[in-house]
């Protein structure tokens, strides 16, 4: 894929590195984040930020479904993947929570037109707490069979290829040069 960068005067092209082949054969491990829908919605209020300038209209929405670094939330505006918004959300109490966490929508929920993927870009102290405790009661009250995974690209592993033993010397070594 080619792009356009910042201070950079001509297109170049990118690409997602998995790992390295021979003879390093290294990979990047596949790391699959599990959402686990929650037993009740987390309520919270956001804005989109445009062009580093935060502070706009503000909209609500919930969160549905929960992992580590991200969420599925139902939003009442919709918004453009890729978009960067900011999320204060209410703690158990209904007020909100000390702090402000910024995300970017990485997608949308299919057949949904209000449903979106996050990805959490900045998560204060008071709110990674709140939301770790949300995630424990969730993931300890679902059966393994009902979490849903995140969809992510597997390297594809080549076996290496080994040397069959030399019939000179029997031990795979190359024959000693006289």
């Amino acid at each position: 894929m080619e792009v356009r960068a910042k201070g950079i005067e001509y297109p170049i092209t990118v690409s997602e590195v998995l790992g390295i082949g021979r003879p390093y054969q290294l990979y990047l491990p596949d790391i699959a984040e599990d959402l686990v829908p929650l037993a009740a919605e987390v309520p919270l209020t956001y804005s989109v930020i445009d062009s580093n300038q935060a502070g706009g209209e503000l909209y609500s929405g919930a969160l549905t479904k929960l992992s580590r670094k991200g969420a599925e939330a139902r939003l009442e505006s919709p918004v453009d993947v890729f978009s960067n918004i900011e999320m204060y959300v209410a703690g158990k109490d209904g007020e909100s929570l000390r702090g402000t966490l910024y995300g970017k929508v990485v997608g949308s929920v299919p057949e949904t037109g209000s449903e979106f993927s996050l990805c959490f870009t900045s998560v204060p102290p008071e709110i990674e707490s709140f939301l770790g405790e949300l995630l424990a009661q969730a993931t300890a009250a679902q059966p393994t069979a009902t979490i849903n995974k995140t969809p992510t690209k597997t390297p594809k592993t080549k076996t290496p290829k080994h040397r069959r033993a030399s019939p000179k010397n029997g031990r795979g070594l190359p024959p000693a040069v006289s």
